[in-house]
Formats: C-alpha cells, structure tokens, sequence
C-alpha cells in the first residue's frame, strides 16, 4: 500500500474530514475577504506555534526514529531548547503467533476467519512464532534543540530516550484509574482482565521469528536513540496571501538499542490554513509523512516489524485565542493515523494463541492494522517561553497505550 492510498483510505474516506477540507480550501480561496478584509496575517498569526510531541508509547514505535509532524508555519528566529515527556498505560496480554511456513497450511488457514485457526491448526507443523506480554507505563523522553539556518529554514537535533515503571503519576496513565474509569464511567466492568491478572506489574517481553528476545522491568532507562531533521517553509505568496502555509522537512534517524541498531530516513509536509479573526482564529493542517525504516542496519536486531516503509497521516484543529504582548492560547485536536506495523497479507493465514476474552488477540493483531489515535492539547506561546500539555486516547483500544498524557516546553536561548 503506497503512502498516497493508505492516506485516502484512513483519512480522507471520513466524512468529516472531507467536509472540513473542502471547507478550507473553498473558504480561504473563494471567500478571502471574510476572514480578513486585507488578505494578510492578523494578529494572531504573529504567536509562535508550539504542540507537544504525541507519538505514542506504542511497545514497537519507541525503537524506531518516527516522524513527530511540525505544524509550525514559519521559522522559529532563534535558537531554543525544548523537552517532552509523555507516559501511556500499555496492556497486552501474553498472546503466541504462529505464521506457517508450508503453503498448504497456509492456504488451509486462509479459509477460517482468525479466532478459528486454532482449531484446524496442528501445532506441530512448521511455522515462525512470536510471542508479546507486555504491562506497564512507558514513558517517553525526548529533547530537541532548534538552529535556525539561512532564510525560512531549520535545523533540529533531536535524542530520545524511555522508561518502564508503575508509578500513578499522572496518575490518570495508572492501573487504577483506569479500572474504575471502566467500572464507573463507562460501566463495562473488567473489559481488559487487567483485575483478574493485577495491578502495578512492570514487565515487557517479547520473542521474535528468530528467537531474539526483549526483556525489560521496572529498572530499565533505554537511550534509544538521535535524530537529525532539517524544515524549509517556502513563504508562498499565493499561498500566504489566503493565509495558506507549506513546509517541507526531512528526516535522519539513528537507533542506538540493540533491538533497532539502525539508521532511519524520513520525508514529511504540512499544509496549513488559518482563518484569521484579528483576536482568534481557526486553524487546520493535514501533515503527512513517509519513514524508511533500516535503510543503513548496524546489526541485526530483533525484528520488530516486516515493511520497509511507515506511512503517517494527521488532522489538526486549533481554536486560539489572542492574548497580550503577542501570547497566544491553543485548545487543539488531533486525529493521526499510521500504517501498519507489519505486512497486513500476512495476517490472513497467521494462528493467534492465548487467553481467550475480550480484547486478547490485540497484541498481535494490531500490528497487522494501522494504528490510530486522538490528542487534546492545551497549549501557551508566547516570544521567550512555551508550554503544551496533552492527553491521547486509542478510540480503537488497543491498548498501546490505552491512555497517554504528556507536556513540553519550550524555551528561547537566543
């Protein structure tokens, strides 16, 4: 699946979003004059802008260089230093793969749906296996320092690093709170068997096709990697004149673990439009971004997923308020979308083994499907100093991670 499909079929097929575009493209070409009787930048496009890094603490996404989409609309004119942290409850059950390497059984497996494989499947016949449990809080760790470079254009340098643990701060990213969050809001009880198998336990394991295996616990900090990207943001008159915004970034990334021993490479654009209303404005993007994951190995690695490519997508929607000395303050939404861990075909002659009951097969399942969440961010810019905070949901509930929250902040250093 090429990037340009996979975009159309996760995002643009949804109604909404398809309306909200021919909203902005419709609006801010046809119709100028509405939003600013002088077709230039108000007010409130003078904020900087600033959004939280929300790329999950997804068990597999932690060891690749991913594509964190800048919706920034010009150059940032100085140096500045910048550091996220983000923590996600991850819950997936103890779930065995085993992928036949005969094409008779194969092709005998293609024709039962998946949660009946198992049935028909003789464990003893050739096949690769995978085995995956993994429960805990993941917490994300990111510094990011910006040089501003010539004219409209930027260099960043990233390094990332992350943890396990079972502490209940925030504690809304807890056992707990979850549990009675499902006990009392949405009343569906022990969804997950999270109560039947205990709170506060810190554990990730995982075995590869190969035999190559994961194992962390409570005690491990991982520098997982750096990355270098550059942004260029053309300053198109027929673009900006409608308030319309481009930018163009790359990407090399390079995963220092001995999981992921790799160098990452990675093409991203955002579109933007604001509609300007002097002291507030509307503000939609659509970012888009391609990885080329293990382009240069340094090693082999565990085989944390089978496709070369990565494929990202993700609508923002921002509502701000202008505020005084040119401080602004953003409520945001987001919607992200990106493929699929491993060749999806693949999926249709796997056998899923575990515990049966609701939401078991997620561990395996899920990285044979696109991965998708929601954020909702607070954010406050202003000239010297910003700060964004966020919470992220898996509407799906795959449970990686079930919730996440995070915040960053942003400060000029010349």
């Amino acid at each position: 699946m090429n990037f340009l499909t996979f975009t159309f079929q996760h995002i643009f097929m949804r109604k909404s979003v398809f309306i909200i575009l021919l909203v902005m493209l419709g609006t801010g070409y046809f119709f100028p004059d509405y939003i600013n009787a002088e077709g230039n930048a108000g007010d409130t496009l003078k904020c900087n802008f600033f959004y939280a890094n929300t790329l999950s603490t997804h068990p597999f996404g932690i060891y690749i260089s991913r594509i964190n989409n800048n919706f920034q609309t010009g150059q940032y004119p100085h140096y500045s230093f910048e550091f996220n942290i983000s923590s996600g409850n991850v819950w997936w059950p103890y779930v065995k793969s085993y992928t036949p390497t005969d094409k008779s059984v194969r092709d005998e497996m293609r024709k039962h749906v998946w949660h009946e494989r198992e049935t028909y499947f003789d464990k003893n016949s050739p096949a690769k296996t995978r085995e995956i449990t993994v429960d805990g809080t993941i917490r994300l760790y990111k510094i990011d320092f910006t040089v501003p470079v010539f004219k409209n254009q930027e260099i960043k340098i990233f390094a990332k690093a992350f943890s396990m643990d079972n502490f209940h701060f925030p504690y809304i990213t807890s056992d707990q709170f979850i549990e009675w969050f499902h006990n009392n809001i949405t009343r569906e009880g022990d969804v997950f068997g999270r109560q039947e198998y205990g709170f506060d336990r810190v554990f990730y394991y995982y075995k590869d096709v190969n035999g190559k295996e994961i194992n962390l616990s409570g005690n491990d900090f991982v520098f997982s990697g750096l990355a270098i990207a550059y942004y260029y943001y053309p300053g198109l008159k027929s673009f900006n004149k409608h308030n319309f915004f481009l930018n163009l970034g790359g990407q090399l990334g390079f995963n220092t673990t001995k999981v992921n021993p790799s160098m990452d490479l990675g093409i991203n654009s955002t579109l933007t439009k604001i509609f300007d209303f002097k002291k507030r404005a509307l503000i939609l993007a659509f970012s888009g971004g391609i990885l080329r994951q293990k382009l240069i190995p340094f090693g082999e690695g565990v085989e944390i997923s089978t496709r070369k490519f990565l494929y990202s997508g993700e609508l923002l929607f921002t509502y701000r308020k202008k505020l005084k000395n040119n401080n602004c303050l953003d409520f945001t939404t987001t919607y992200y979308v990106q493929s699929a861990y491993n060749t999806p075909g693949e999926f249709d002659y796997i056998v899923l083994t575990g515990y049966r009951r609701r939401h078991w097969n997620h561990p395996i399942l899920d990285l044979y499907h696109p991965l998708t969440g929601n954020s909702f961010m607070i954010s406050f810019s202003s000239t010297n100093f910003s700060f964004s905070v966020y919470l992220r949901e898996d509407l799906k509930v795959d449970n990686a991670p079930d919730i996440q929250v995070g915040y960053a902040f942003k400060v000029k250093i010349h």
